[in-house]
């Protein structure tokens, strides 16, 4: 439990909608409680990210209530240049400015695109690598 709080607490403190921030949500620890975390890292360079970001969008809206979906810069875009890139391939989740690895205990991916997937309880539950569908991203949530 203390892990998961760990997650919440610097996903909350990082992440950030890819809209003006006067459209930003206020996240709170209760936002994520109890929620799997899909933390997908991209790059506007990578062409599988790029066929992904529906697939991670429309996965986000069905699973709303049990799922947080997150992108992570591969390349480490930050601010507006991070925005920018964010608004041009409509990334409709969450956009976070650092990226989390070091801090939660995993490796940096190496390969594009990457999602890990946290549990509901805060482990580690499995690194997905490639271009994923609502379906693959979904058995996760069958599996697990």
């Amino acid at each position: 439990m203390t892990r998961l709080l760990l997650i919440l607490s610097f996903l909350l403190l990082t992440a950030c909608q890819p809209l003006p921030p006067s459209d930003r949500i206020e996240l709170s620890s209760e936002t994520h409680k109890g929620k799997w975390l899909f933390i997908n890292y991209w790059a506007e360079w990578c062409a599988p990210c790029k066929e992904e970001i529906p697939e991670l969008n429309e996965f986000a809206k069905i699973h709303q209530n049990s799922v947080s979906v997150f992108a992570v810069n591969y390349d480490g875009l930050t601010g507006q240049d991070l925005q920018l890139e964010a608004s041009k391939l409509n990334i409709e989740f969450y956009v976070i400015e650092q990226d989390p690895s070091s801090q939660l205990g995993f490796p940096r991916p190496t390969v594009l695109p990457s999602t890990v997937v946290i549990s509901p309880n805060g482990t580690m539950h499995s690194t997905l690598i490639g271009t994923q569908t609502v379906n693959s991203l979904s058995m996760v949530l069958d599996d697990g």
